[in-house]
């Protein structure tokens, strides 16, 4: 629709002045600041029914420099002016100052010169830090999971997006030790820990010219450890006492969410590393499709007595909602949330590796034979 945006059925047309993130109807319907308002409640409405998601914000996090940008576009300096005064100041790039000048005072000296060093080139390009290797299969299973998981992993679960009070914030991280909501948040940054193990020993046995099922033999060793490490904190926590402390302190359901993850990636595992993975006389391939379904419920599933222990009562239901906002639980969401995205990556990592065997395998037989 971008080449003929006036081919574009309703709102009368399209107008792309404005470019492909800010297009809007001719009708004025339907522009940038309705999509970002409507973002933004579809957020909040996904937080306040507890979905896990990756956004947990109410707004767009870059707000000021977004409709900077927007009423740049529009020729509108008043706006502009008062979005710009918004952003903060480490976030005052070249290009913001340069078009916040030419809106504001009609000078275009420095724009035109930032425009210049774009055509010389003199600015960053993605390809000086991104290497492309090949395929996209190739790209993707060689792509490190490190620092996504490291960045994760570095997040404190009493630390804030936005400063909060020094007491507020004490209290934080005294109720995470005393509630055990700090253990639970051990535990998955451990095995998040793990599968950044696991990704190193994939992509090594990738890139070895080896036979497909040493492949996998090299990676199982990190797969059964992870394996034994869930299967520790279970026996601890299925045991009568402990498992009702939890259940008490809310955080049962996260640790029997996690082990049902786990044990679903150790099935997957053991479907794709088996040699008749991908046969079509074999359903496994149907197996894999079902176990990636059960993550995506696992991840979209809530618990139904986050609120409540004993009764139904009101003032119950207000104790343990106050409780669950004291101890932070959306970070322990968070950390599920964000284990499940490295288990799908990780199970989509494999199948690629051995796709990628499979058709080296057959090309050399057909290559043998003629």
């Amino acid at each position: 629709g971008h080449a003929k945006p006036e081919s574009i059925k309703g709102g009368d047309g399209v107008d792309m002045t404005k470019g492909t993130l800010m297009w809007e109807s001719k009708d004025g319907k339907n522009n940038y600041l309705v999509r970002m308002d409507r973002f933004e409640r579809f957020v909040k409405k996904l937080n306040e029914l507890k979905v896990a998601n990756f956004f947990q914000i109410d707004e767009v996090t870059d707000k000021p420099q977004r409709l900077f940008e927007y009423y740049y576009k529009s020729n509108d300096p008043k706006n502009a002016e008062i979005q710009y005064k918004k952003i903060v100041k480490s976030a005052l790039t070249e290009d913001l100052k340069a078009k916040y000048k030419y809106i504001t005072t009609g000078d275009r000296s420095a724009l035109d010169e930032y425009n210049k060093k774009c055509d010389l080139n003199q600015l960053v390009k993605l390809e000086d830090y991104v290497k492309f290797r090949g395929s996209i299969e190739e790209d993707f299973i060689n792509e490190s999971l490190s620092d996504w998981i490291n960045d994760f992993v570095k997040v404190k679960s009493y630390d804030r997006e936005y400063d909060i009070e020094k007491w507020k914030h004490n209290v934080r991280r005294v109720a995470l030790v005393a509630s055990g909501y700090s253990k639970i948040d051990y535990l998955i940054n451990k095995i998040l820990l793990s599968f950044e193990k696991i990704d190193k020993a994939l992509i090594a046995a990738y890139n070895l010219e080896i036979d497909n099922k040493d492949k996998f033999a090299l990676i199982k060793k990190d797969v059964d450890d992870i394996f034994l490490l869930v299967n520790r904190f279970n026996k601890n926590v299925n045991n009568v006492i402990s498992k009702s402390i939890k259940k008490i302190n809310q955080t049962f359901y996260y640790y029997e969410k996690t082990g049902k993850m786990i044990n679903l990636f150790v099935e997957a595992f053991g479907i794709i590393s088996d040699d008749k993975f991908g046969l079509q006389k074999n359903n496994s391939t149907n197996n894999l499709d079902a176990i990636l379904k059960k993550l995506s419920v696992l991840l979209n599933s809530i618990d139904e007595n986050e609120n409540r222990v004993f009764t139904k009562s009101n003032i119950e239901t207000r104790i343990f909602s106050l409780y669950n906002r004291v101890v932070g639980y959306r970070h322990t969401s968070r950390g599920i949330a964000m284990l499940n995205l490295i288990i799908e990556l990780t199970i989509k990592k494999m199948v690629a590796m051995k796709s990628k065997a499979a058709m080296k395998s057959k090309t050399s037989q057909a290559a043998q034979s003629a």
